[in-house]
């Protein structure tokens, strides 16, 4: 739809960039590194890890594999941490 601003990433992107920069936090892992081995820019990849952009999930799954994260494991962490705090 011409001129229709995309929604702003929710509570499940913010939790699912917080488990990737955790990850990646824990391993010294860099995010240039990173983003190059799944075929995105530095600039992209901070905006996902930040939360800023929401996640393609094909991307998230390379971004998974990269880490060596289950993507299902990642996906079910994000969305119970995302409704836990919805409902505390």
């Amino acid at each position: 739809m011409p001129g229709a601003s995309k929604a702003e990433p929710g509570a499940l992107t913010r939790e699912l960039a917080a488990i990737l920069r955790a990850k990646i936090a824990r391993d010294n892992v860099s995010v240039t590194n990173l983003a190059a081995s799944v075929n995105v820019s530095r600039p992209q990849m901070s905006k996902l890890l930040s939360g800023q952009k929401q996640f393609d999930l094909e991307l998230l799954d390379d971004i998974c594999q990269a880490l060596g994260l289950s993507f299902i494991d990642t996906l079910v962490e994000a969305d119970a941490e995302s409704t836990a705090r919805k409902l505390g």
